[in-house]
């Protein structure tokens, strides 16, 4: 059995090989604790019938599907299925390499926590998130938006980054949080564990120099909503889905931040945190 404390969110892993386990404790050092979370993630881990397709790295997308309260997301590396509140998965992870299916655990334990952030108005968003003033700023957008230039930018000036890729956000104490997860943790200067008020919503253009312009609440929201990850392709169905759009739109103020590649545009972010 392992325990994982993500930021407040406590995930039980039941049956994990001992290999992955040391693998995850190794990857996921401030996180592989024990947790205090009363209604923890609990994942039940076993073994798929089949072997991953052969190559060094991971390969094929995500499907997710939702039947009637289950959800079911499937990759090469395995699936995943949990029950709408995700209190209990059920995980299965395809045979072979231990680095990939530990990579592939990792990338179906994704989906399930943010969903349970999905219930409490929060989610997972496809952005860049930096810590400045103990405050989050998150810079939403998709591939080619500079989320990672940004994040490695505002790094090389001394400022620890959330995430270059994923942010998970939580509103179950009321205010919209930047929460610190290992998951897409790449090389940037990482805050670690931790919940950040979010200070601003920050919509990317390329320019300088770096600039704060105004951002409309429908501008806003179309940028969640083409950003708000792991849910199914007909989420506009889903009222737990709707409520996170505009929980997480109308959760911090948002602006249009005009940047290049360097930073330049930290003071003005200072300047609102």
């Amino acid at each position: 059995m392992t325990d994982l404390d993500v930021s407040g969110v406590g995930v039980r892993l039941e049956g994990l090989p001992e290999r992955l386990e040391q693998g995850l404790r190794a990857e996921w050092p401030a996180f592989a604790v024990p947790f205090t979370d009363r209604d923890p993630i609990v994942v039940e881990v076993g073994e798929l019938d089949r072997s991953l397709t052969p190559g060094p790295t991971m390969t094929g997308g995500t499907d997710i599907e939702r039947t009637g309260g289950s959800l079911t997301v499937r990759r090469d590396e395995g699936e995943m299925t949990c029950d709408a509140a995700v209190r209990r998965v059920t995980m299965r992870l395809a045979q072979g390499d231990d680095r990939r299916r530990l990579w592939g655990l990792i990338n179906l334990l994704a989906p399930a926590l943010a969903w349970r952030l999905l219930a409490s108005g929060g989610g997972a968003l496809h952005a860049a998130g930096i810590v400045l003033r103990d405050r989050a700023f998150l810079l939403i957008g998709g591939e080619g938006a500079g989320k990672t230039t940004w994040a490695q930018a505002a790094g090389a000036a001394g400022v620890a980054a959330i995430s270059d890729d994923i942010v998970f956000v939580d509103r179950s104490s009321g205010r919209l949080e930047a929460i610190g997860t290992p998951i897409r943790d790449r090389e940037i200067r990482h805050a670690g564990p931790g919940r950040w008020p979010v200070a601003a919503i920050l919509l990317p253009q390329h320019g300088a120099p770096a600039a704060l312009l105004s951002a409309t609440r429908l501008a806003v929201e179309a940028r969640v909503a083409a950003n708000l990850l792991y849910v199914s392709s007909g989420w506009t169905a889903d009222p737990l889905a709707g409520r996170a759009l505009e929980s997480i739109a109308g959760g911090a103020p948002a602006r249009t931040l005009v940047f290049a590649p360097d930073a330049s545009f930290l003071p003005l972010l200072r300047s609102l945190a």
